[in-house]
């Protein structure tokens, strides 16, 4: 079974919420989850290691901010994944025409290294 949380700041501590089950505290967010799983499995006589939790950090105001960023870093990977298959494709029809390995690093702003990695493909 998978329980859902929230997960707030308040003072030095996180306080992580699990309805229905308690409420527990971590020192830092990496410590979030193990305190929640290890909170279910006390209340509950459940092995700590079976325990799955869903939690959700609320940061406040900075909250509409926080997501926006992870958007958009989201996006930038998938773009980077998208102009990296088509530098790919464009450096190998380049080369194929005849143009030289360094010519093709420098139409697409790339080192002669990369060009040769991307060419070993």
């Amino acid at each position: 079974m998978i329980y859902t949380g929230r997960v707030r700041r308040e003072g030095k501590f996180w306080v992580i919420e699990i309805p229905t089950v308690g409420v527990t505290q971590a020192r830092r967010l990496s410590e979030i989850e193990a305190m929640a799983r290890d909170l279910v499995a006390i209340m509950s006589e459940a092995d700590a290691a079976e325990v799955q939790v869903d939690l959700k950090v609320e940061v406040g105001d900075a909250q509409a901010e926080l997501e926006e960023a992870r958007r958009l870093r989201s996006e930038a990977s998938r773009m980077q994944e998208t102009a990296a298959k088509a530098s790919n494709a464009v450096a190998h029809r380049l080369h194929d025409a005849g143009l030289s390995i360094n010519d093709v690093g420098t139409l697409l702003g790339l080192s002669y290294q990369r060009i040769h990695q991307l060419l070993a493909k």
